[in-house]
């Protein structure tokens, strides 16, 4: 029969599943099983299961009895060997898979012809130990052809079976050209003197259509011999396989064999290689220069780098720095100055993964030049590893122009140099100029720690621009995330809370509604009565930017005022936190969403509700939405919402079914009805 196209391998899988399944259970009783047995010769695809399932039971059940799985293997060949449908034949092979003998292996071979079980047999010998499963599948060479052939051939490799080399040698050597290559490939698995003999004979003179098999397979046992450690032998067959006239994948792959079986005869192709004009080939020696080991590797392609010509330079760099190997530092560095600008960029990029601290004043020196040289080199100076670097940065800060001290400040924040921090809140203090100082405050945004909060809180009061006051904030508010206890930062605002006047106090609120906790509500809600109406405001917008549903009570309240603003901010808000509320159970959720929708008198911020409803995964929210779809100003965003609570939940079930038939017969937009048609249809 014609090979099926689900694999061995595939086979395999399937059978160690249907294992599992019944793995723990009772074995069924001797009568059961012979009954069991009874009925498998008239089993067909689609009957009753059961009799399957106790033998599968039996044989997996038997793996700790050698007596009882040799008992049931034979009567298992006996169904095989009967009048049996091919059903229940598949299913014996599949058993046999498991618990065959060398006993069962004649009965096995049989159907090694069969046009239907052939495959399956080879299911079954292939795994074997035994060594009478090798003889049968040898035996069958002679008797099979086509696809058959080429079957009993691929488990024959598969089996690593040196004794039928012979005979697959004379299949290579015959006009059957599947069948020939099929052979070549077994061969390369099997490997050894007499396979690289042959394949070594036929590698230039076979058809087009085995050539490359064999070629595969004699480059396989290269890599045997290399295995054996005689890397000489393999080192001869990889320069042999490497020569121009092989396909491209062909001299890649020796070349790969030959850096592990003489890799100073790889380095030197490879030179060659980056010599020459061939930049597909110069691509993939770059990848291997990544992977060589050894310093003297570096050292070695390193030196050769004046030679090359611009492009291969350029890659070389690259791969060379993918290295880390600092011993090509000097011949980097070098090329730095390259009058190529690829090179010279591929060069300054480089120094970020092999370059040191004393590199830090050329980097720095760069950044003021030409765009794509001044990004290369600020990536460096992110890269560049240890903090001696961090030192030879913040060293050069102070008597750099204000434009290249910010750019060093962020460039610290970006090496994370926390070394640096008391600097960055100098500067913030004292720099003249308010960039430098917002990139320090920026800096400290990613650098500051636990014991630095209190001083970002000082840089806030003190800030002398609302810019200024804006990062300090920001600062603030990146490092109390930070904080293993965000409660820890309530105080230090608190205190500067009692005394700060203005925009300063404004900025404070803000501050606090970051942070979050009790502490901190309770603060912002009494800031909520001040005097000063800018203070006032800015409580508001503290409680509408909260990060929790603690502010939710305050929130609803305002609402439900008067002042058109805090009503906008205040249902922005509730929307917000309703939403990211993972602990808000549906219902919880659905409470909330409407005491919001009731305190809406504008449609805008109605559709901005019933967008946060539609994500509610409960049908009840639909209680909340279907009475809209007969308000033509919120008909379109209801039927939406509709729509997106269905999917949530199912379009089927009866509320949603119903919901969805109303949506279809509303006046909403066509697309949302088509949605809400389609949605039903492949709910069906």
């Amino acid at each position: 029969m014609l090979m099926r196209k689900t694999s061995i391998a595939a086979v395999v899988v399937l059978s160690l599943c249907s294992c599992l399944v019944v793995r723990g259970a009772a074995p069924p009783a001797s009568a059961d099983l012979n009954d069991a047995l009874a009925k498998l010769p008239k089993y067909k695809l689609g009957d009753d299961r059961k009799p399957l399932d106790a033998i599968n039971s039996a044989v997996v059940q038997s793996a700790g009895n050698p007596q009882e799985r040799a008992a049931i293997a034979a009567k298992l060949a006996a169904v095989l060997s009967g009048d049996a449908t091919h059903d229940a034949k598949d299913f014996c092979c599949r058993q046999l898979y498991i618990c065959a003998t060398a006993a069962e292996v004649p009965v096995v071979a049989k159907l090694l012809t069969d046009e239907k079980l052939s495959h399956m047999a080879r299911y079954v010998l292939e795994r074997m130990a035994e060594p009478e499963a090798g003889t049968a599948l040898r035996a069958a060479l002679p008797n099979v052809k086509g696809k058959l052939l080429v079957g009993v051939i691929n488990s024959i490799g598969n089996r690593r079976d040196v004794q039928a080399v012979p005979a697959l040698v004379a299949i290579l050597n015959g006009t059957d050209n599947a069948a020939a290559a099929a052979a070549a490939a077994a061969l390369g698995k099997i490997a050894g003197p007499e396979a690289l003999k042959a394949l070594a004979a036929h590698k230039n003179h076979a058809d087009a259509e085995v050539r490359n098999t064999v070629i595969d397979s004699y480059l396989l046992c290269a890599d045997a011999l290399l295995r054996e450690g005689r890397k000489a032998e393999a080192a001869a067959i990889y320069e042999e396989m490497y020569a121009a006239s092989q396909p491209a994948r062909v001299r890649v792959a020796a070349l790969r064999g030959l850096l592990s079986a003489a890799p100073q005869k790889a380095v030197a192709i490879l030179l060659d290689i980056f010599k020459s004009d061939n930049a597909p080939l110069q691509a993939i020696a770059c990848g291997f220069v990544r992977q060589m080991p050894g310093e003297d590797v570096t050292k070695t392609f390193a030196a050769a780098m004046p030679s090359l010509p611009p492009a291969a330079q350029a890659m070389l760099i690259d791969a060379l720095a993918a290295r880390g190997d600092s011993a090509a530092r000097p011949a980097i560095l070098a090329l730095v100055k390259s009058q190529d600008e690829g090179v010279r960029i591929a060069a300054i990029r480089a120094l970020g993964w092999v370059g040191d601290a004393s590199d830090v004043p050329v980097l720095v020196g760069l950044i003021a030049g030409k765009a794509s040289e001044s990004d290369a080199a600020r990536q460096a100076l992110s890269r560049i590893r240890g903090a001696e670097a961090d030192k030879a940065i913040a060293g050069l800060v102070a008597s750099a122009a204000p434009e290249l001290r910010a750019e060093l400040l962020r460039i610290l924040a970006s090496r994370r140099a926390i070394s640096t921090v008391p600097m960055l809140l100098k500067i913030a203090a004292e720099d003249q100029q308010e960039p430098v100082r917002i990139a320090a405050l920026d800096a400290l945004g990613a650098l500051a720690e636990d014991k630095d909060f209190a001083a970002l809180v000082e840089r806030l009061v003190a800030a002398r621009s609302d810019n200024e006051r804006e990062a300090a904030r920001k600062a603030m508010a990146a490092a109390s995330a930070r904080m293993k206890n965000r409660d820890e930062a309530v105080p230090p605002i608190l205190k500067a809370l009692n005394s700060a006047t203005g925009p300063a106090k404004a900025a404070l609120l803000g501050a606090l509604s970051a942070v979050g906790g009790e502490k901190a509500l309770a603060a912002v809600r009494a800031a909520m009565r001040d005097a000063d109406n800018t203070v006032a405001e800015a409580a508001v917008r503290a409680i509408t930017d909260w990060p929790d549903t603690s502010a939710a009570p305050d929130m609803l309240a305002l609402a439900k005022s008067d002042k058109q603003t805090h009503k906008v901010l205040a249902v922005r808000g509730l929307v917000r936190v309703i939403g990211a509320d993972a602990n808000l159970q549906p219902g919880e959720k659905l409470k909330l969403y409407k005491q919001t929708f009731d305190a809406c008198d504008r449609p805008a911020e109605k559709k901005l509700v019933l967008g946060g409803i539609a994500d509610v995964r409960d049908a009840a929210a639909l209680d909340l939405v279907l009475p809209l779809l007969d308000d033509q100003g919120l008909r379109n965003e209801a039927a939406t919402a509709i729509v997106r609570i269905a999917r949530n939940v199912g379009p089927q079930r009866g509320p949603a079914k119903a919901a969805l038939q109303k949506v279809i017969a509303s006046g909403a937009d066509e697309a949302v009805r088509k949605q809400a048609q389609s949605l039903m249809e492949r709910g069906k």
